[in-house]
C-alpha cells in the first residue's frame, strides 16, 4: 500500500476510545500505525527530528514519520507536569510542543487538531461560545466570592455545582453541607449550574454524521451512578431535533472540530440545553451500547483521509484559523 494511505494512531493502550478506533480499522483492514503516548510518557529513550516537511518521533524501538499518513486519529498526550529542572523532562515537552504545532497546521486530515475546541479547556468561556452559537443553556453563575452566588443560597438544592477548568470533575447537588466551602470561592472559583431533569442526550458529530444516544438516570451525574449501585438507561435516541443535529454540525465547522460529543440535558419547561461540547471524547461508554455506530463512523473518516462536510477556504488551503501565516514551509531544521 502507498505510504500515503496510512493511518496513524496516537493514544495509550489503556483508552477505551483508542482501542475501539483501533479494533475497527483493523477490521476494515485498513493500514494503520500506533504509537503508544503512555510509553512516550514514561519512556527514557525519545528522540525527535524535525524538518520543514515532517517532524519524526522515535519513543524506545518505535519510529514514526509523521508526514507519512493521510490521516491522524489524535486522541491526547499526557500530561508531563511541571518538573523544568529534569532535562529529559525538557526534551520530551519541546518535542510535545513541535508535534502539537506540525498537527495544528498539517495539511493531512487530524482527528482532531491541538486547538480545535480549545475552549472547553475553561467552561465558562465554552458557555458564553455555545450561548452565542446560538445553543440553549442552563442558568449559570461562575462565583468568585460569596456574595456573587444570591441566587444560590437562596435556592440551594435547585443548583448543581462543577469545576470551571477543562479537568474532568464530578457534578454534584449543592446542600446545606457545602456551605462552608463557599469561604474557598476567592482562590478557588467554582460553577454553580441550574439543576435539570432527566432524559439527558449525548449526541457525538464525526464529520457530517450525528449519532444520538438518550440517558435516563436517577442521579445528577450519570457517569458515576453504576458505580453507587443505581440504574443508567443509555439507548439509540429514537427521535432528537433535526435542529439540533444540523447545530451541532455547524458548530464542529465552524470550530474545526472533526470530531466531537455534545451533552444536552432537558430543563423545566422540557426545553434541551447544551452543557458542554467535548473536543476529543471518551466515546466507548456509549459506543458499546449502540453497536459500534460512533467507532464505524471515525474509522470511515479515517480511511476515507477527508471530509464530505463542506470545507472553508482555510481548510482546503490547509491554514487554521489560529495560525493564518503559519504553515509548513515557515518550520525551521531543528534537529532534538
Amino acid at each position: 500500500m502507498h505510504e500515503h494511505e496510512k493511518i496513524l494512531v496516537l493514544g495509550s493502550k489503556k483508552d477505551g476510545a483508542t482501542t475501539k478506533v483501533r479494533k475497527k480499522l483493523a477490521e476494515m483492514g485498513a493500514d494503520y500505525d500506533f504509537f503508544s503516548t503512555y510509553e512516550f510518557e514514561n519512556n527514557q529513550d525519545v528522540a525527535c527530528e524535525m524538518s520543514s516537511e515532517t517532524i519524526v518521533l522515535q519513543s524506545g524501538g518505535s519510529q514514526i514519520d509523521l508526514a507519512q499518513y493521510k490521516s491522524i486519529y489524535f486522541r491526547f498526550w499526557p500530561s508531563l507536569g511541571h518538573n523544568v529542572h529534569d532535562e529529559r523532562h525538557r526534551a520530551k515537552s519541546i518535542i510535545i510542543s513541535e508535534l502539537y504545532g506540525f498537527l495544528q497546521t498539517t495539511h493531512q486530515l487530524v482527528v482532531n487538531r491541538p486547538l480545535s475546541g480549545i475552549s472547553n479547556s475553561s467552561k465558562l468561556l465554552q458557555l458564553c461560545e455555545i450561548n452565542e452559537f446560538g445553543f440553549r443553556t442552563l442558568k449559570y453563575v461562575c462565583a468568585t466570592t460569596e456574595s456573587s452566588i444570591s441566587d444560590v443560597l437562596e435556592r440551594p438544592s435547585m443548583f448543581v455545582t462543577k469545576g470551571v477548568s477543562g479537568t474532568r470533575t464530578r457534578a454534584s447537588s449543592f446542600g446545606s453541607g457545602d456551605f462552608w466551602r463557599l469561604s474557598g470561592l476567592r482562590s478557588a472559583p467554582s460553577l454553580f449550574q441550574e439543576r435539570a431533569g432527566a432524559p439527558e442526550f449525548r449526541a457525538h458529530v464525526v464529520d457530517d454524521e450525528v449519532h444520538v444516544v438518550r440517558i435516563n438516570s436517577p442521579v445528577v451525574d450519570y457517569r458515576y451512578a453504576e458505580r453507587e449501585g443505581h440504574e443508567v438507561i443509555i439507548e439509540l435516541a429514537e427521535s432528537f431535533p433535526k435542529r439540533l443535529e444540523s447545530m451541532c454540525v455547524d458548530f464542529c465547522v465552524e470550530y474545526d472540530l472533526a470530531f466531537a460529543g455534545f451533552d444536552f440535558i432537558t430543563d423545566a419547561g422540557g426545553e434541551l440545553c447544551l452543557l458542554e461540547v467535548n473536543p476529543s471524547p471518551g466515546f466507548d461508554y456509549y459506543d458499546n451500547k449502540i453497536d459500534g455506530k460512533i467507532a464505524n463512523s471515525l474509522a470511515d473518516l479515517l480511511a476515507r483521509g477527508r471530509f464530505n462536510r463542506f470545507q472553508s477556504p482555510e481548510e482546503s488551503d490547509g491554514l487554521r484559523v489560529g495560525e493564518i501565516f503559519l504553515d509548513e514551509s515557515r518550520r525551521p531544521d531543528l534537529i532534538y
